[in-house]
């Protein structure tokens, strides 16, 4: 499978190298600007398989590299990853709307970038790490949990791969109405350096199928995106109530919790009530709900450091 990177920056080429140099079925191309890649798609012959293409480059600018490749026929729906710095946050939305289907923050995190470029591939997770393998040495200390991971919930009915779930968003009829929603466990951190990686990823699809059975009305498609960010999307003009539905996944937890064992606990963002976003703004609403529920999970623990020293929240204190 054909990847090809363009980014003006070395050392982020090198990083990308790296990443992918331990996926036997990819074959890796690099450009250092968005003309020298165009004028390489112009020249070859076989079509890719995937984009990674760096938003702040000089000349064309990925955004308007994204648009371009958008416009050839053989790469109307090949997935395209963005990679940008923090600050550019401006840049990810122009490009989700170009029709970027995703996106890495810089400086590269190598091992989140083989899972992604992985999991748009359909390669699945390499050998030897299945979800359903045991530990081959039994009583050896398993390795401990991994934040930026990203998995598939096998196990829930009505959850797919995050790229299988934005896929299916394009192709969704113009007119139906959509709710779109993100859930973020707050200590996910705690919880990988607590849990076990096994017992880390059931963990995270426990937290998935309690949603599951919240929204067990509702017709709905989920996805975890790494991170403790498990997005979703209702169909249907039926209400939302995301503070309530985090709610109901903490009791859940909350009474289940056994002595000495780290419950997870979650914030829930999104819409209110469904919308009719066209296709290209689809995938835009879906980033722009997990970036809200990302700012509730940093305020949610900027609470819980104040109270845990006695101090009041600025909006709790009286006079």
């Amino acid at each position: 499978m054909r990847v090809l990177a363009v980014d003006d920056d070395l050392i982020s080429l090198d990083l990308v190298r790296y990443a992918l140099s331990g996926i036997s079925e990819v074959e890796l191309v690099v450009r250092r600007s968005a003309e020298a890649a165009l004028l390489f798609l112009d020249e070859t012959e076989d079509p890719f398989d995937c984009f990674l293409l760096d938003i702040n480059m000089g000349g064309m600018n990925g955004v308007e590299l994204c648009r371009t490749i958008r416009s050839y026929p053989e790469h109307e729906t090949t997935p395209i990853i963005m990679m940008t710095r923090l600050d550019h946050r401006l840049y990810v939305e122009r490009a989700l709307k170009a029709g970027a289907d995703d996106y890495l923050v810089k400086p590269l995190d190598t091992e989140d970038l083989a899972i992604r470029v992985r999991s748009i591939l359909g390669l699945g997770v390499p050998a030897g790490e299945d979800d359903d393998d045991e530990p081959e040495t039994r009583g050896a200390p398993e390795a401990p949990g991994v934040p930026t991971e990203y998995f598939e919930l096998n196990e829930i009915d009505n959850a797919t791969g995050y790229h299988d779930l934005l896929a299916s968003l394009k192709a969704m009829p113009i007119f139906t109405p959509l709710g779109f929603c993100s859930l973020r466990i707050v200590n996910i951190d705690e919880l990988a350096e607590t849990l076990g990686v096994f017992e880390f990823r059931r963990t995270i699809t426990a937290v998935a199928r309690v949603l599951s059975l919240a929204l067990n009305e509702q017709d709905v498609v989920m996805a975890y995106a790494g991170n403790g960010e498990i997005d979703f999307v209702v169909k249907g003009r039926d209400r939302i109530a995301p503070d309530s539905l985090a709610d109901t996944v903490n009791d859940w937890f909350a009474e289940l919790k056994l002595p000495g064992q780290v419950a997870p606990r979650v914030v829930v963002a999104g819409d209110s009530c469904a919308s009719y976003p066209s296709r290209s703004h689809r995938m835009l609403r879906v980033r722009q709900t997990a970036f809200l529920a990302a700012s509730k999970a940093a305020e949610a623990k900027r609470r819980e450091r104040l109270e845990a020293y006695g101090v009041a929240p600025v909006d709790e204190r009286v006079g």
